[in-house]
Order: structure tokens, then C-alpha cells, then sequence
């Protein structure tokens, strides 16, 4: 999927965790928005993908570590369409009690679950597996993509009518 499709589902995953989760979480617009750019993080292994021109130097950093680390089916969709970035935000919110971790943490979740509606799919157990899981055969960029795009931003469109 691209930026735009995964920024509208980071939205809507952080609406529907704010009005949802009976946890004590303050609801703002600023954090909304920033579950959005969340959901563009695990691009940071593509050089071509927006979050990365964003934070080259970073960006740098992880995909030096994925070529010396991942497997080599696993260079793109690595470790960072993995479990592991929302277990660390779901840990990270558990010690420090910030709002923030769980917003990271759904926008990244949104983007994998994304990810899995594409033919390449993503490795998600990784590291028990280096499988990659799908639930369907969606191309980027393709015309599929851009329904999953308008839908997305009709259930966004719904959700801030509701809420």
C-alpha cells in the first residue's frame, strides 16, 4: 500500500482506539494525527518511501541493519512489518503510562494489517518464521488499492460524523 492509503487507516485506527478501549486516555486532534504519520513507520526499510526522505540518516541506520540482520527475502516488509514495533509500544505505554506508545503502536498495526492485503504480504511472526501472511492478493498502487484508499476515507468520514 502507499502513504496516503496508510495515513487515512492510521486515522481511523486511532479514532476507533480512542472511542473504544476503556482505558483512561486523553483524546486529542494532535494525537490522532500523529497515529497517522505512525502508520507510515514501517516504510522506513523502503529508501523510496515518504517517512524515509523524511529521516534519511535513520532510515540509513535500519536498512544497514536489515541487510547485515534479516534474512534476504526480507529486506523490504523486514522486522518492521513485524509484531515486534507494536509490542514495543504497547511495552513502552505499559512503564511510562503516555497516551502517545498506544497511538504509535495502532498506526504501525494499521499499516501491517494493510500490508497483508498485498500479494508480497508480511512476515509477521518473524523471528519463528520468515512466512509471509496475506489475506488477499491486492497490487500497490493498482486499482484495488485505490478502493481500500476511498473506503478509507468514507470510514473516516463516518467515524468523525459519529464521534
Amino acid at each position: 500500500m502507499n502513504t496516503p492509503t496508510h495515513y487515512v487507516y492510521g486515522l481511523n485506527a486511532a479514532i476507533l482506539l480512542a472511542n473504544n478501549i476503556p482505558i483512561d486516555i486523553m483524546v486529542s486532534f494532535d494525537s490522532i494525527l500523529f497515529a497517522g504519520f505512525s502508520a507510515l513507520i514501517p516504510d522506513i526499510d523502503h529508501p523510496g518511501s515518504t517517512v524515509s526522505k523524511l529521516v534519511t540518516p535513520i532510515s540509513k541506520i535500519f536498512n544497514w541493519v536489515e541487510a547485515k540482520t534479516m534474512p534476504s527475502n526480507m529486506k523490504h516488509r523486514g522486522f518492521t512489518h513485524t509484531l515486534i514495533l507494536p509490542s514495543i509500544c504497547v511495552a513502552a505505554y505499559y512503564i511510562t503510562k503516555s497516551p502517545s506508545f498506544l497511538y504509535m503502536g495502532v498506526g504501525i498495526m494499521s499499516h501491517i494489517v494493510l500490508d497483508m492485503l498485498t500479494v508480497a504480504g508480511v512476515p509477521i511472526f518473524y523471528p519463528f518464521t520468515t512466512k509471509r501472511f496475506r489475506f488477499a492478493n491486492i497490487r500497490t498502487g493498482k486499482g484495488a488499492e485505490k478502493i481500500v484508499y476511498y473506503i478509507g476515507w468514507t470510514i473516516l468520514g463516518m467515524l468523525l460524523i459519529r464521534y
